[in-house]
Protein backbone atom coordinates (compact mmCIF):
# COMPACT_ATOMS: atom_id res chain seq x y z
CA UNK A 1 0.00 0.00 0.00
CA UNK A 2 1.37 3.43 -1.58
CA UNK A 3 2.01 6.06 1.33
CA UNK A 4 -0.28 8.68 -0.07
CA UNK A 5 -3.07 6.11 0.05
CA UNK A 6 -2.37 5.68 3.81
CA UNK A 7 -1.94 9.56 4.52
CA UNK A 8 -4.78 10.24 2.38
CA UNK A 9 -6.87 7.35 4.83
CA UNK A 10 -5.44 8.54 8.30
CA UNK A 11 -6.92 12.13 7.19
CA UNK A 12 -10.09 11.25 6.29
CA UNK A 13 -10.28 9.42 9.72
CA UNK A 14 -9.04 12.33 11.70
CA UNK A 15 -11.01 14.72 9.94
CA UNK A 16 -14.21 12.77 10.25
CA UNK A 17 -13.75 13.24 14.41
CA UNK A 18 -12.74 16.22 14.56
CA UNK A 19 -16.07 17.43 12.80
CA UNK A 20 -18.02 14.54 14.88
CA UNK A 21 -16.26 16.44 17.87
CA UNK A 22 -16.70 20.10 16.90
CA UNK A 23 -20.82 19.01 16.03
CA UNK A 24 -20.86 17.70 19.65
CA UNK A 25 -19.79 21.11 21.06
CA UNK A 26 -21.82 22.94 18.75
CA UNK A 27 -24.82 20.58 19.67
CA UNK A 28 -24.10 21.37 22.93
CA UNK A 29 -23.58 25.30 22.87
CA UNK A 30 -27.17 25.05 21.27
CA UNK A 31 -28.46 23.25 24.27
CA UNK A 32 -26.62 25.65 26.60
CA UNK A 33 -28.07 28.57 24.43
CA UNK A 34 -31.51 27.34 25.08
CA UNK A 35 -31.59 27.09 29.11
CA UNK A 36 -30.35 30.35 29.10
CA UNK A 37 -33.23 31.25 26.99
CA UNK A 38 -35.54 29.26 29.22
CA UNK A 39 -33.94 30.61 32.48
CA UNK A 40 -34.81 34.53 31.16
CA UNK A 41 -38.50 33.13 30.16
CA UNK A 42 -39.02 32.20 33.27
CA UNK A 43 -37.80 35.55 35.30
CA UNK A 44 -39.64 37.33 32.88
CA UNK A 45 -42.97 35.44 33.67
CA UNK A 46 -42.28 35.89 37.46
CA UNK A 47 -41.28 39.27 37.29
CA UNK A 48 -44.80 39.79 35.54
CA UNK A 49 -46.97 37.67 38.00
CA UNK A 50 -45.59 40.02 40.66
CA UNK A 51 -46.71 43.19 38.81
CA UNK A 52 -50.08 42.02 38.59
CA UNK A 53 -50.41 40.70 41.96
CA UNK A 54 -53.43 42.83 43.87
CA UNK A 55 -52.52 43.88 47.37
CA UNK A 56 -54.72 42.09 49.28
CA UNK A 57 -53.30 38.87 47.87
CA UNK A 58 -50.79 38.93 50.75
CA UNK A 59 -52.75 39.58 53.35
CA UNK A 60 -54.68 36.67 52.49
CA UNK A 61 -51.84 34.59 52.27
CA UNK A 62 -50.90 35.79 55.62
CA UNK A 63 -53.93 34.83 57.20
CA UNK A 64 -54.09 31.45 55.77
CA UNK A 65 -50.74 31.00 57.21
CA UNK A 66 -51.31 32.18 60.31
CA UNK A 67 -54.42 29.95 60.78
CA UNK A 68 -53.09 26.85 59.62
CA UNK A 69 -50.00 27.47 61.71
CA UNK A 70 -52.21 28.60 65.17
CA UNK A 71 -54.47 25.24 64.01
CA UNK A 72 -51.54 22.58 64.43
CA UNK A 73 -49.92 24.80 66.80
CA UNK A 74 -53.34 23.71 69.17
CA UNK A 75 -53.09 20.16 67.89
CA UNK A 76 -49.45 20.09 69.08
CA UNK A 77 -49.75 22.57 72.81
CA UNK A 78 -52.53 21.76 73.52
CA UNK A 79 -52.33 18.64 74.88
CA UNK A 80 -48.84 19.47 76.54
CA UNK A 81 -50.60 22.39 78.41
CA UNK A 82 -54.17 20.51 79.15
CA UNK A 83 -53.06 16.88 80.49
CA UNK A 84 -56.59 16.01 80.30
CA UNK A 85 -56.46 15.88 76.72
CA UNK A 86 -55.25 12.72 75.82
CA UNK A 87 -54.76 10.71 72.39
CA UNK A 88 -55.82 7.26 71.57
CA UNK A 89 -53.23 5.60 69.58
CA UNK A 90 -54.69 2.19 68.17
CA UNK A 91 -51.67 0.27 66.79
CA UNK A 92 -51.50 -3.26 65.49
CA UNK A 93 -48.66 -5.86 66.94
CA UNK A 94 -48.09 -9.35 64.94
CA UNK A 95 -46.39 -11.65 67.40
CA UNK A 96 -44.41 -14.88 66.98
CA UNK A 97 -45.99 -18.03 67.61
CA UNK A 98 -44.29 -20.92 69.52
CA UNK A 99 -44.65 -24.13 67.05
CA UNK A 100 -48.01 -23.02 66.02
CA UNK A 101 -49.61 -21.79 69.09
CA UNK A 102 -50.66 -18.20 69.97
CA UNK A 103 -48.99 -15.60 68.04
CA UNK A 104 -50.59 -13.79 65.62
CA UNK A 105 -52.28 -10.05 65.55
CA UNK A 106 -53.24 -8.16 68.24
CA UNK A 107 -54.94 -4.80 68.00
CA UNK A 108 -53.76 -2.82 70.95
CA UNK A 109 -54.99 1.04 71.83
CA UNK A 110 -52.74 3.30 74.02
CA UNK A 111 -53.74 6.35 75.87
CA UNK A 112 -51.05 9.06 75.09
CA UNK A 113 -50.22 12.18 77.45
CA UNK A 114 -48.67 15.14 75.51
CA UNK A 115 -47.38 15.96 72.32
CA UNK A 116 -48.35 14.33 69.40
CA UNK A 117 -45.64 14.76 66.57
CA UNK A 118 -45.84 12.73 63.62
CA UNK A 119 -44.59 12.70 59.67
CA UNK A 120 -48.40 14.05 59.23
CA UNK A 121 -47.60 17.52 61.18
CA UNK A 122 -43.94 17.60 59.81
CA UNK A 123 -45.38 17.86 56.28
CA UNK A 124 -47.73 20.34 56.66
CA UNK A 125 -45.63 22.75 57.97
CA UNK A 126 -42.90 21.77 55.37
CA UNK A 127 -45.30 22.19 52.53
CA UNK A 128 -46.86 25.27 54.59
CA UNK A 129 -43.85 27.35 54.88
CA UNK A 130 -42.83 26.17 51.52
CA UNK A 131 -45.79 27.43 49.62
CA UNK A 132 -45.20 30.74 51.90
CA UNK A 133 -41.55 31.75 51.73
CA UNK A 134 -41.07 29.36 48.31
CA UNK A 135 -37.37 28.12 47.60
CA UNK A 136 -35.79 30.67 49.94
CA UNK A 137 -36.03 28.32 52.83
Amino acid sequence: MPLELLSLGLSTVVGFVFKMIAMNQQAKQAQWDFLIKKGELNEKMVDSARQMQNPGAAFIRRFIVITMMSILAFIIIAPALEPSLTTNIISEIETESFLGFGGGKQIIVTVVNGVIYDETVRSILASIMGFYFGRSV
